[in-house]
């Protein structure tokens, strides 16, 4: 097997005093190297999305503001180029682009957090699986879905 893998961490922190960003790339690529079957030699193992982006945003609001302790965060997943589990004819066994946008909102003060985060706010249809070895399955994600948490720091 031969990995080519590059990861690029783009973190900025806190571009103000209040607002927090964080974004990473990455690009990988796997195929057979090494094999006792010659003709599958350069063909791409299965399970893998080849480029894939994340990113958060977090912004809380000034102490002074009417909200003081409010915060709002929006942050996605991007993968792009994915494979199933299974690699059929032609190397071929590619699975739709997947973007997910997933947000929150939060209340912090001193010791006590209250945290409201809805995941894929697009309700979109997100799912990977296979189509091969005579067996066929896909495992999808829930639509649009939320949780609540309260955290209280000792």
């Amino acid at each position: 097997m031969k990995a080519i893998v590059f990861v690029c961490l783009l973190a900025l922190g806190t571009a103000a005093a209040r607002a927090q960003f964080e974004e990473d790339k990455h690009y990988v690529v796997l195929e057979t190297e090494k094999t006792a079957e010659p003709k599958k030699v350069g063909t791409r193992l299965a399970g893998h999305a080849r480029h894939v982006n994340n990113g958060w945003f977090t912004y809380t609001f000034a102490e002074n503001s009417p909200v003081t302790g409010l915060g709002i965060s929006l942050g996605y997943q991007y993968q792009i180029n994915r494979s199933s589990w299974g690699i059929g004819k032609n190397n071929e066994s590619l699975l739709p682009d997947y973007f997910r946008l997933d947000g929150g909102l939060f209340w912090q003060q001193k010791k006590c957090r209250i945290q409201l985060n809805i995941n894929n706010m697009l309700n979109e249809y997100l799912y990977s699986g296979s189509d091969g070895f005579n067996v066929r399955y896909w495992q999808s994600e829930p639509g649009i879905n939320g949780n609540l948490s309260f955290t209280y720091n000792f």
